[in-house]
Order: C-alpha cells, then structure tokens, then sequence
C-alpha cells in the first residue's frame, strides 16, 4: 500500500482526511466470508504464538524414567 502525505490544520475540521471504505464491498460481504477470514485469522494467531512460545514457555522433561512408586500406584 502506498503512503499519502496529509496536512491536517487542527483548527479546522474540514482539513481532516475521509475514510476510504469500500461499502459495497463492506454490504456484500456474506457471513460465510466473515466466518472463513475468522478462521484464518486465529489459525495464523495459533502459528504465531507457537512460534515464540518455545522460548517463554518451559518444556516438560520426558527424558528421565518415573518414579517407580507412582508407576506401581498407578497399577492398582
């Protein structure tokens, strides 16, 4: 997108800039459009958090063997 420059004289409101909305393509966008763009968003929200979390979020050590007490309880 490109950029555009505004001069904004704050002590006029008419300087202010208008937005640029689309309604059409706002009205016409269907439920089943609104849903699907949802459904990407927190999939790539889902990506981006395991992306950083193996750094803030400590890891289970499966390495060692358990306890054998518990392994026994657990049998009963």
């Amino acid at each position: 997108m490109k950029t555009v420059r505004v001069k904004i004289d704050l002590a006029e409101p008419d300087s202010r800039p208008k937005g640029r909305v689309d309604l059409a393509r706002v009205v016409a966008t269907t439920k089943e459009q609104i849903a699907d763009q949802i459904a990407i968003d927190e999939q790539e929200a889902r990506q981006d958090a395991l992306k950083h979390a193996p750094d803030k979020w400590p890891r289970l050590d499966t390495s060692s063997t358990p306890d054998q007490n518990v392994v026994e309880a657990t049998k009963t």
